[in-house]
This record gives C-alpha cells, sequence and structure tokens, in this order.
C-alpha cells in the first residue's frame, strides 16, 4: 500500500492511500486524518494509522510530499 500527505492551500493536511492494483490516490477515512489544519495533531493520528497497518502485516510505502 502507498500512503502520501498533502498540503492544500488552506495549510490543511492531508493523508492519502492506493493499494496495489489501484490508479487513483483516495483520501484515508478517519479521524484527523483529512484536512487537519493541526500538523501535531495530523502527523501523531497518521503515526497511529501506520502502526495498525504495520500491526497487520501491510507492507507500506509512505511519502510526505510536504517536506522539501
Amino acid at each position: 500500500m502507498e500512503l502520501k500527505v498533502e498540503r492544500d492551500e488552506e495549510s490543511s493536511w492531508t493523508l492519502f492511500q492506493r493499494r496495489s492494483g489501484e490508479w487513483h490516490w483516495s483520501v484515508v477515512n478517519g479521524a484527523g486524518l483529512s484536512a487537519n489544519s493541526n500538523p501535531s495533531d495530523f502527523y501523531r493520528r497518521t503515526a497511529a494509522y501506520l502502526g495498525q497497518l504495520a500491526a497487520h502485516g501491510i507492507t507500506l510505502h509512505y511519502r510526505d510530499t510536504t517536506c522539501s
């Protein structure tokens, strides 16, 4: 599974995912993972989500497009 972080014009962070074989990205459903204007809260929730996926043995590819 691929995960990526994007920040929009309003400085809100959103986590997107794309499963193997999928072409389009979709927003991750979860509290604080979409249009979150608090970066500390967003990244804490993102880390918890990645931990849940990893605990289920899901291989992840993560990138943060907000970093230069």
